[in-house]
């Protein structure tokens, strides 16, 4: 990739961090608590911390790997350290983990939208509607989408501090220190995919502007997304408890109709507009890196030209889940691979590095 592109999509490590929040965030926030808690018991907030703890080693990998070429995009490092081949390869199947899983967020949008908000309007309106301003927004600067995502990071942390007033039974946090160890792994896995786009770390590492504490913002957002995710859970665990909250779809939603504020009643549609924003900005994110890549292994480079074709494939994807439950079900497919592209490939590809002589800088 040529210097200027480089030059022109710099980054704080501040906007990175945000960035990094918000893709990795999500839609899960509506119903990871159900997921957690089903598998994990009342103890699923704790695997949570641990889910936590393995994908900041898996930046600490990332990193590692990162500052052996720390000008360079991942998709052109990749193929000079494991051979032009195998690396187009592992390079195609990121833009294919991308689509994939920009696909099922924005099935899920569609069909809470369509649920909770929109009832009258179309679906497929719903989805090119959303597409068409995401392709807008990867037109711009990843500078500008950082500094939009840092803006309604704020805005978002108040819309949440609403679930504080809320009346608990006591008796049901009593056992939140009761850990099953049958279920400790299978609410770890869950948690792990939960925090998928964690993983865009390696690719946006070139885009920063100082590299001396790019670890610290990286390991900062982590932090930040599995306290979210922590206060999500122990709050939906508190108030439904462990039996009921697994038969809850939207636990997170349904906990809204509940809260009243004086002047504005209850607060569900604005949990609603609330994860329409998380979605947005995980999508928009996911998209740019998409995009972003493309640009630099195909002969298009107008990002114009680039929607034409992107929007019509990721809408067909769309068509693939016919309901929420194969929706959720793929999901689980888009974490695995979340944890192969965070984890495993970097670690590969630091051994291989390192064996053929490759050092930091």
């Amino acid at each position: 990739m040529k210097e200027i592109d480089i030059r022109e999509n710099l980054i704080t490590g501040r906007q990175m961090t945000f960035i990094l929040i918000h893709i990795a965030v999500g839609v899960g926030f509506l119903s990871i608590a159900r997921s957690i808690v089903t598998e994990g018991g009342r103890g699923g907030w704790i695997t949570v911390l641990l889910a936590g703890i393995f994908w900041i080693g898996a930046i600490y990998i990332m990193g590692k790997l990162a500052r052996i070429f720390p000008d360079q995009l991942v998709f052109n490092y990749v193929e000079i350290i494991v051979g032009k081949i195998l690396g187009k390869i592992i390079v195609f199947l990121y833009f294919v983990y991308l689509l994939f899983i920009i696909s099922l967020i924005l099935s899920q949008f569609a069909a809470i939208l369509n649920s909770f908000l929109l009832p009258k309007t179309p679906i497929p309106v719903l989805l090119f509607s959303m597409l068409v301003v995401v392709g807008y927004l990867a037109e711009k600067q990843l500078k500008n989408i950082g500094r939009v995502f840092e803006h309604l990071f704020f805005l978002l942390s108040l819309g949440f501090g609403v679930l504080l007033p809320i009346i608990f039974r006591i008796d049901r946090y009593n056992l939140f220190f009761e850990i099953e160890f049958s279920k400790l792994l299978k609410g770890t896995q869950v948690s792990l995919f939960s925090l998928a786009g964690l993983e865009s770390f390696l690719v946006m590492y070139p885009l920063v502007k100082e590299k001396k504490n790019i670890q610290k913002f990286a390991y900062l957002s982590v932090a930040m997304v599995v306290l979210l995710y922590v206060y999500i859970v122990i709050i939906n665990l508190g108030y439904y408890g462990e039996d009921v909250i697994a038969e809850v779809i939207w636990p997170t939603i349904n906990l809204s109709k509940v809260i009243r504020v004086p002047f504005l009643g209850r607060l569900e549609f604005t949990f609603v507009l609330l994860w329409v924003i998380f979605a947005f900005t995980t999508v928009s994110g996911l998209y740019y890196l998409l995009v972003f890549g493309l640009q630099q292994k195909i002969p298009v480079k107008d990002k114009r030209k680039l929607n034409l074709f992107l929007i019509p494939v990721i809408y067909v994807i769309t068509q693939i889940p016919k309901n929420l439950i194969e929706i959720f079900e793929l999901s689980q497919y888009a974490g695995i691979f979340s944890v192969i592209f965070g984890f495993f490939i970097p670690l590969i590809l630091l051994i291989i590095a390192r064996i053929r002589g490759f050092q930091e800088g």
